[in-house]
C-alpha cells in the first residue's frame, strides 16, 4: 500500500516509517524525515528507498511546500500529489485537517492519536470524524474520555526490538529524559532534583542547562547506549499521558524503571488517563512511587545491586516486546489498513470472475 504520513513527532515518526517500510507498504513522510539534515538529529535520516525519493521530487514538481516546525496554515499539500496514495495518516494535529482536509480526503485519512491535549483534540475531530475519517488510539485508557470521538482499531506505537542490546548496567547512575524539564514541568523537576542530590544523576534533553545532571541533546545512537549502560531510569509522565516514547524505549531496553504515580504531583483528576500503573506490576518487572523516600529507597537499591536491578529490568523488557514490538504492531496495521482499503469507495468493485482471480494470485 502507498501511505503518505503526516508527522509532528520526530522520534515516533522514525518508529512507525520503518515499521510500514519493513512490512512491505510502500510510505512517504511530510516530516522531519523530509528535511536534510533530519529536524533536531534526535533521530537518524531513513531511507524509503525509490518511492521515497520519487515523491520527494513530485511533490516539489507540483509545488508542495513543506517544513516540519512549520504552522499548518504554511504548509502546501497538493490535491494531485494526495492522488499518487492510498491512504494519508495525520499524526495528532487536528490543525492538518482543518487546513488541508480538502486535498487529504480525496483518500482515506486516518488520525493517529499520540496522548497529547487528549480532550482538547477529541472537541476538535468530532467533524471530521463525522465525515469519515479513521481514528487510531495509542492507548485504551483513551477510549474512557468524555465526549469521545470513538476508535477505528487501537494501535500502540512500535519499537524494533533489534534496536536494543544486551543491558550492562556498568554505571551506577539514575537517567531520565525530558527536554526543558525545568521550564515545562516544574513541580516535577523540583522532585527529580531532590532524588538526585547525594547521586549520580544523568539528564538527557535539550534546554536542560540549568538542571543537575544536563548531558544535552542525546542521538539515538547515544540514547540508546546510555539506557544500556545506567543502572536506573526515572520515570515521570507529566503532564499525565498514558505512556509516552521514553516509556516504552528505558522499559525494552532492560534498565529497571521507576515511575512516579502522577497523582502524586499531578491529582488524580489530571491523571484519569495514565497507563503506567497498569503496565508495571510494581516490584515485579518496574516500580511505582509515589513519595521521595520511596523514590529514595527504591533507587539506592538498584544502585547497589546490579543483579536485583537487572532481574526487574530483563521482566520489564520482555513485558514491554509483548506490548510494544515491531512485528506485532504492524500487523495490527496491517489489518486496519485492509479495511480501509476494501471501504474505499474509489476503488472499483469486483465481479465474481475478478475475485476469483484474486484468490488464484493470492494462492499462487
Amino acid at each position: 500500500m502507498k501511505i503518505l504520513y503526516v508527522s509532528i513527532h520526530q522520534a515516533l515518526e522514525y518508529d512507525e516509517l520503518r515499521m510500514f517500510r519493513d512490512a512491505g507498504h510502500e510510505v512517504f513522510s511530510l516530516g522531519s524525515q523530509l528535511t536534510e539534515p533530519a529536524f533536531h538529529g534526535l533521530r537518524p535520516p531513513l531511507d524509503l528507498g525509490p518511492f521515497g525519493a520519487a515523491m520527494k521530487a513530485r511533490f516539489d514538481e507540483l509545488g508542495g511546500r513543506y517544513a516540519f516546525d512549520a504552522p499548518p496554515l504554511d504548509m502546501v499539500i497538493p490535491e494531485a500529489f494526495v492522488d499518487l496514495f492510498d491512504v494519508c495518516i495525520v499524526m495528532h494535529d487536528v490543525g492538518i485537517l482543518h487546513r488541508h482536509w480538502h486535498a487529504l480526503s480525496r483518500i482515506p485519512v486516518v488520525w493517529r492519536s499520540i496522548g497529547v491535549d487528549l480532550v482538547g483534540a477529541e472537541w476538535a475531530m468530532q467533524s471530521y470524524r463525522a465525515r469519515g475519517c479513521y481514528v487510531v488510539r495509542y492507548s485504551p485508557a483513551e477510549l474512557a474520555m468524555p465526549h469521545a470521538v470513538g476508535t477505528d482499531a487501537v494501535i500502540r506505537f512500535p519499537k524494533k526490538i533489534a534496536d536494543f542490546k544486551p543491558w550492562t548496567g556498568t554505571e551506577a547512575a539514575i537517567f531520565k529524559v525530558y527536554a526543558d524539564f525545568r521550564n515545562r514541568l516544574r513541580a516535577e523537576h523540583d522532585f527529580v532534583e531532590r532524588l538526585a542530590a547525594g547521586r549520580r544523576f544523568l539528564l538527557g534533553g535539550g534546554r536542560n542547562e540549568d538542571s543537575v545532571g544536563s548531558v544535552g541533546i542525546l542521538s539515538y545512537e547515544r540514547l540508546l547506549e546510555m539506557l544500556r549502560s545506567c543502572r536506573v531510569y526515572f520515570y515521570g509522565a507529566g503532564p499525565p499521558a498514558p505512556y509516552t516514547l521514553n516509556f516504552i524505549e528505558a522499559w525494552l531496553a532492560g534498565i529497571p524503571v521507576v515511575a512516579l504515580r502522577p497523582e502524586a504531583i499531578y491529582g488524580a483528576q489530571d491523571s484519569r488517563y495514565a497507563e503506567i500503573h497498569r503496565l508495571i506490576a510494581h516490584g515485579r518487572d518496574g516500580f511505582l512511587v509515589s513519595t521521595l523516600e520511596e523514590a529514595a529507597a527504591i533507587c539506592d537499591r538498584l544502585l547497589a545491586d546490579r543483579d536485583y536491578a537487572a532481574r526487574i529490568g530483563a521482566r520489564g523488557a520482555a513485558k514491554a516486546a509483548q506490548l510494544f514490538r515491531d512485528d506485532v504492531i504492524a500487523r495490527q496495521w496491517n489489518r486496519l489498513l485492509k479495511r480501509v482499503a476494501a471501504a474505499d469507495p474509489r476503488r472499483p468493485r469486483q465481479g465474481i470472475v475478478g475475485r476469483l482471480r484474486a484468490r488464484f494470485r493470492a494462492a499462487s
